[in-house]
């Protein structure tokens, strides 16, 4: 069995050293060697002997010499009450929204009670609630209904969003009759009468709702949550529980957005100051403060008055929070560590030793500021970040990973931004809390310099983007040799996870790598493991158990099972277990055989649902058809054909002589194993004689044309053909050698056409080489003469002649027949007689309407009978 995993020495490398080896053997054109070192940390020193990278950023940590800079900020501020707290206009959702609802985390819990004495500690962003409206230049009001929680609820898919009965209960019984109470009928007038009413207004042709908003007078601001309480307690036809929990609602004002808006040195009477503009600035009233509860977020932000790059060391992340919240070392160390679920951990450009932090305290470790929550990153995530589906930085699909187009547009953009940052983007380094008002004076003051330094590790722009850069290009170049390989190497079960794990690891290059299910599978399938027990818990790829290894000895288990351990990182950087690169002469890096792999479930996590076998169909020809067609290729028919099966037994005659004209197919692509072991699958016999495999491509042809010949919809009426199920999987060329129509269709449309024609579509049916394919495609997709055609095509397509020869063969057999589907570029079978391609068809048998029927072509002179038996 070839080696798994790396058991070479390690040899430490500062990021400088590591970036330096990888140019080496990039400028020599040298992909081997680049793509193994820059993926695996695995290389081979001038005497020709394996070594393994240890990267230490330590090397680069701040020192006394270096300048440093501390400012403070106010980052945002939230507010609870019982009333609206904005001392001018406000702009409301005409209706409540039916989206617009908190549902992430704010770090935050209130207390509902659920009995007598007994109280459950809600997160805010799990009770019911939508958003209400916005003031100032960017700020929302939220309202929350505690009384519509019950675990029961929070166990819903949507438990923070109001039903449409609870949102039109409070339109209609509260909001309007209060705008009316405060505003007059003439205003009241111009909102809508329901909820309803105001959804269809809003909808569009697009589907997305465009919800109307009014603006409240500054005047009425003040008394309208009051208002609305009032005009539901005064109704005496509402039931007193909706009554309940429509009244006892209260206000969350989300001021955001204002970082770096109210930079202050980190001295007391600066943050004094900042902060009473903060309120002011927000329109906030004069007393909001002690109105209601608010919470702000204070920033600190350390940066190099070099412009260097600042990253927070990962050992020193509970000196840091020892620092801040004011605790002792044991709560320090107790909330930093892995095990701590109130803890988490981002790596920084897959650095280990370098990483920010998130951290909920609790009550045990909030320290005298009463600290909710506390987070260290830096400033260089904001020149990829952006909200993308699942990612919040700018990612790679898996379709790109897979287009002919190399390097992928998505990797051209983020080298792109990573160029010009490394002119122009330093990184800082930020420390942000959220505090009670009452310490967002007092927290991040007088910062301790001698910690904050010890901190910190310190780079160059060169250094730091260009590390980002050579690990991109590695990414790259493995995407792209893996596009030029043929099929039979592509789509193997180590190349896609190779390819699973580029996605994996080129998103999390300036993002927080992702740690879901199918991630933690992939990483245990791509990243070393270990069975240590006493392993550094630091460096696991995911806080997990590690069992000792005497646990293992008193299991019985097959001496051939290998116990897979649990990944981690002992090299310094996210790097990839052993790869391959060589393939029977052919550049194709995969993962070496017989080690771990993922769940089919996972695979279609980073495939974007697509099976192995969907991504073969869609993207195994990417080098022979269209790229934009490609990407947007979308096989409809789910009902696939079956192979074609000698029911007979005898020896079946070739059908084509391209044998004796000297030509032959390529011998079959395969993996050369030498990274097998003997009990490994061997590589495949060599190509079938040109004649025999073309001739059973034309069986296949024939039956799956058949066998896809279109039914009527409606389960009870009849076929559109009379051939039945023997007869569609026989691959009986004599349907189509006879002019006896009624002895095939039920009903048909035809006409007569010249060889062009008939040449049109047999190009639909088996596309020459460049032939660009439709967005959407029936019958195409579930045919296995098309799979094993197109397959052909990429084992064989350096020689386009030999291509057109096998093209001319197999039209000139369907020119033998005496109908040909009329075929399209989204279908084999058309049968709709209203487009304007069916103007010229003849209907059998006639019908004054234009029924949906097969349409075929004919010859020119030929007669078609319509005799039934």
């Amino acid at each position: 069995m070839a080696q798994l995993y790396s058991n070479s020495p390690t040899v430490t490398h500062s990021l400088d050293g590591f970036t330096e080896r990888l140019n080496n053997s990039f400028n020599d054109d040298d992909n081997d060697s680049f793509i193994k070192t820059a993926l695996t940390g695995q290389y081979q020193d001038e005497r020709g002997v394996g070594r393994q990278v240890f990267i230490d950023p330590l090397l680069n940590q701040v020192d006394e010499e270096d300048a440093l800079k501390f400012t403070r900020d106010y980052d945002s501020a939230i507010g609870f009450s019982t009333n609206i707290l904005v001392n001018g206009p406000i702009t409301l959702h005409a209706v409540p929204h039916p989206t617009f609802s908190l549902t992430t985390s704010i770090h935050l819990h209130h207390s509902i009670e659920i009995g007598e004495d007994e109280a459950e500690q809600v997160p805010y962003h799990r009770i019911p609630n939508f958003e209400l409206g916005t003031f100032g230049l960017r700020h929302h009001l939220h309202l929350f209904f505690p009384q519509l929680w019950s675990k029961e609820r929070a166990m819903d898919q949507n438990p923070t969003r109001l039903t449409h009965n609870e949102r039109s209960f409070w339109y209609t019984k509260a909001l309007r009759p209060a705008i009316k109470d405060l505003l007059g009928e003439d205003v009241a007038s111009q909102w809508p009468a329901t909820v309803t009413t105001e959804e269809i207004r809003a909808r569009r042709k697009t589907g997305q709702p465009s919800v109307g908003s009014r603006l409240i007078p500054e005047a009425a601001v003040s008394r309208l949550m009051d208002t609305i309480r009032m005009v539901l307690e005064q109704n005496e036809s509402l039931k007193p529980e909706d009554v309940s929990w429509a009244s006892n609602f209260f206000v969350m004002h989300t001021i955001r957005g204002v970082k770096h808006g109210y930079l202050h040195s980190p001295l007391y009477f600066d943050g004094t100051s900042c902060l009473r503009k903060l309120f002011s600035d927000a329109s906030l009233s004069p007393h909001a403060h002690l109105q209601g509860e608010w919470w702000i977020d204070v920033g600190l932000e350390v940066s190099s008055e070099e412009g260097h790059c600042l990253q927070w060391v990962t050992a020193a992340h509970w000196k840091v929070v020892k620092e801040v919240l004011s605790i002792d070392d044991r709560d320090a160390k107790r909330i930093t560590s892995l095990n701590s679920s109130k803890y988490s951990r981002d790596l920084s450009s897959h650095l280990t030793a370098i990483s920010g932090f998130r951290i909920t305290p609790g009550s045990r470790a909030e320290g005298p500021f009463g600290v909710a929550y506390v987070q260290a990153y830096t400033t260089d995530k904001t020149v990829t970040y952006g909200q993308d589906g699942i990612h919040h930085a700018k990612s790679v699909p898996a379709k790109e990973a897979f287009g002919s187009e190399q390097p992928c547009k998505s990797i051209d953009d983020i080298h792109t931004i990573y160029e010009a940052a490394r002119k122009d983007n330093g990184s800082n380094a930020r420390l942000e809390v959220r505090v009670p008002y009452a310490s967002a004076i007092d927290v991040l003051l007088d910062p301790n310099e001698c910690i904050l330094r010890h901190a910190l590790c310190s780079f160059t722009r060169d250094t730091w983007w260009n590390f980002r850069i050579i690990r991109l290009m590695a990414i790259s170049r493995t995407l792209s040799l893996q596009e030029g390989a043929p099929a039979s190497i592509r789509f193997m079960a180590e190349t896609l996870l190779l390819t699973a794990g580029c996605l994996w690891m080129v998103n999390s290059l300036h993002a927080r790598p992702e740690d879901g299910p199918a991630s933690r599978d992939l990483m245990r399938a791509t990243l070393p493991v270990t069975d240590e027990s006493e392993v550094i818990r630091d460096i696991l790829a995911y806080n997990t158990s590690v069992r000792p290894l005497w646990q293992h000895e008193e299991e019985e288990v097959d001496q051939d099972e290998q116990i897979p351990g649990v990944p981690y990182h002992p090299y310094g950087l996210v790097f990839f277990r052993s790869i391959m690169l060589e393939t029977s002469r052919v550049d194709v890096p995969r993962f070496r055989c017989g080690g771990p792999g993922i769940s089919p479930l996972s695979l279609k996590f980073f495939f974007d649902g697509m099976t192995i076998s969907e991504l073969q169909f869609k993207f195994k020809s990417s080098g022979l058809f269209d790229k934009e067609a490609i990407s947007e290729f979308r096989p409809t028919n789910k009902k696939s054909c079956l192979p074609y099966i000698n029911v007979t037994g005898a020896p079946e005659p070739t059908l084509f002589d391209l044998g004796s004209q000297g030509l032959a197919l390529l011998p079959e692509a395969h993996d050369d194993g030498s990274d097998l072991d003997e009990a490994s699958t061997p590589p495949p016999e060599g190509s079938q004689d040109i004649d025999t495999r073309v001739s059973a491509l034309w069986r296949q042809f024939v039956m799956d044309i058949t066998y896809k010949a279109p039914q009527k919809r409606g389960a009870s009426n009849p076929s559109h053909v009379r051939i039945n199920h023997e007869e569609r999987l026989s691959a009986d060329e004599s349907p189509f050698e006879t002019l006896n129509l009624a002895s095939v269709f039920n009903d048909v449309w035809y006409k007569k056409a010249n060889e062009a024609q008939w040449r049109t579509s047999f190009d639909w049916l088996f596309p020459p080489l460049g032939r660009k394919m439709a967005k959407n495609v029936q019958n195409y997709g579930a045919c296995k003469y098309y799979h094993d055609w197109l397959h052909l095509l990429d084992t064989n397509k350096v020689n386009e002649n030999l291509i057109e020869e096998i093209r001319n063969k197999l039209f000139q057999r369907v020119l033998k027949w005496k109908w040909i589907p009329y075929a399209q570029y989204d279908r084999i079978w058309t049968t709709s007689a209203k487009k304007p391609s069916s103007k010229y068809f003849n209907r059998w048998p006639p019908k004054e309407e234009r029924l949906p029927a097969p349409h075929i072509l004919l010859h020119t002179r030929a007669i078609p009978v319509f005799q039934l038996e």
